[in-house]
């Protein structure tokens, strides 16, 4: 029940949401026709206006505004309107620039967008402010039974009592041992135990009864939720029954059969999509607009040293499927048959190999190094989808063949052009082991939020040349 209810309450916002979006959209316009003129006329304006609402209105739920809205910070709700302000401009310019509408008024866009975003800010604190005191109040609770008293049962309490905003309220305690009633968890006391259960059902306005019993513990409670089926109280099972710390798991269905999934990668769908998006424009537009730049250092790698322009390697991306990567070459041609002996010099412990001062370097290559302009050609594996723009270092095969068990896991997410490990300092790094580390760091808080502080945070170590050796 609590999550149709929370169902209707998020379409109810969704709804709203689109209808100020539209009503804001209007305004927009007759503000810009009240106080300058130049402006095309109303028919013209009309069909944009589908286009700004449905990019407003994906981009606000793709960032999960609309997920547990209740509990979110103020501080979340504004970090989500701003950037779903942010996506939705760039994808309203660039469908304007792909259907090359260059009649539409840019002080109008801005208007829009502007007055958008504020008015949906103000709407949104408005609805927090009144949920609070609502809850404040003491007003729109649900009475639950807590049946169990393990740590998983602990740990819920404690989640209740910090969520006020989730609307829940604990009226009981249950425990399989008789000795425990009176006893105090979590600040609450053990009201009975298994066998109270009829009679806590039948004096007490019980909304939900949630069992969180240990594994051993499953079949006794069988005829407790019959009970609870009988009397027609809502039942829920606790289904982290095992001791997985990084798993996430969640409800969804094979071939019709309800399934319980535990996954260690991001289950952010919306953020990956958006993600994906913003890699295929930046990477495209990148390509269309720096085609001046990969002809001038072509040739000056033709010029400088005997060998193709472009340096290609099999490298392995999300899970371990292979692919070509590209890079502008800055060794010689006999690179890969002079590694063998150099593999002696290598100052990186573990199956990467990196020496300072590399002596296969071209001088063009060291300066191409420098300033990480050999890794410009993986904009292109980013546009065919195979890395993205911020992620972890793509491996060589040989390299994944030496990972221990642990260290693959930085195979569950796309590789990246740059990521935590290069703007952690990654010419400073020597132990692979805390290379890994940090990309699993990266994997385990993953974010738009966290992509975007690293993209800033890669344009100063671009600058300050402290790229790859």
């Amino acid at each position: 029940m609590i999550k149709e209810y929370a169902d209707i309450f998020r379409r109810l916002i969704v709804l709203v949401d689109l209808c100020l979006i539209t009503l804001v959209f209007f305004i927009s316009y007759w503000l810009r026709t009240h106080y300058l003129t130049g402006l095309l006329g109303f028919n013209f304006y009309v069909w944009l206006c589908p286009l700004f609402v449905f990019l407003w209105g994906g981009s606000l739920y793709l960032l999960g505004m609309y997920k547990s809205f209740r509990l979110k910070s103020i501080d979340n709700i504004l970090w989500v309107i701003l950037n779903s302000a942010l996506i939705a401009f760039i994808l309203f310019g660039a469908v304007m620039y792909m259907f090359k509408v260059v009649d539409i008024s840019r002080s109008f866009i801005l208007l829009a967008f502007g007055l958008t975003t504020m008015i949906l800010a103000i709407e949104k604190l408005i609805l927090v402010l009144f949920f609070r005191e609502m809850r404040h109040q003491g007003f729109n609770f649900r009475n639950i039974l807590i049946v169990g008293t393990n740590k998983r049962a602990h740990d819920f309490i404690h989640t209740i009592d910090n969520l006020r905003g989730v609307g829940l309220k604990i009226v009981g305690i249950l425990d399989e041992d008789p000795k425990m009633v009176g006893q105090n968890i979590g600040g609450h006391e053990i009201t009975g135990s298994f066998d109270d259960l009829a009679d806590i059902l039948a004096h007490q306005a019980i909304d939900q009864a949630v069992f969180i019993v240990e594994r051993s513990s499953l079949e006794k409670i069988e005829p407790l939720m019959v009970h609870c089926e009988t009397t027609g109280t809502t039942v829920s099972l606790a289904v982290n029954l095992f001791n997985l710390k990084l798993t996430v798991a969640k409800e969804e269905s094979i071939l019709g059969i309800p399934m319980i999934t535990f996954q260690t990668v991001s289950n952010k769908v919306g953020q990956l999509l958006i993600k994906r998006i913003l890699d295929t424009i930046i990477s495209g537009v990148w390509l269309l607009v720096s085609w001046p730049l990969y002809l001038i250092v072509s040739i000056l790698i033709k010029a400088t040293s005997k060998g193709p322009v472009f340096f290609t390697q099999e490298r392995c991306g999300l899970q371990g499927r292979k692919f070509k990567l590209y890079k502008f070459r800055t060794m010689s041609i006999d690179a890969e048959s002079r590694l063998e002996a150099l593999k002696d010099k290598n100052e990186m412990q573990g199956p990467v190999f990196k020496i300072k001062n590399d002596p296969r370097i071209t001088p063009i290559g060291k300066f191409l190094r420098k300033w990480s302009i050999d890794e410009f050609p993986q904009f292109w594996n980013v546009f065919c989808g195979q890395m993205s723009l911020i992620g972890t270092r793509p491996p060589i095969p040989r390299e994944v063949e030496q990972y221990d068990y642990w260290q693959r896991r930085r195979l569950s997410m796309p590789p990246g052009i740059t990521g935590l490990w290069q703007v952690s300092g990654r010419s400073d790094i020597s132990n692979f082991d805390e290379w890994v580390k940090l990309d699993l760091q990266y994997i385990d808080h993953w974010s738009l939020k966290e992509d975007f502080r690293i993209l800033m945070q890669t344009i100063p170590t671009v600058l300050k040349s402290t790229g790859a050796r």
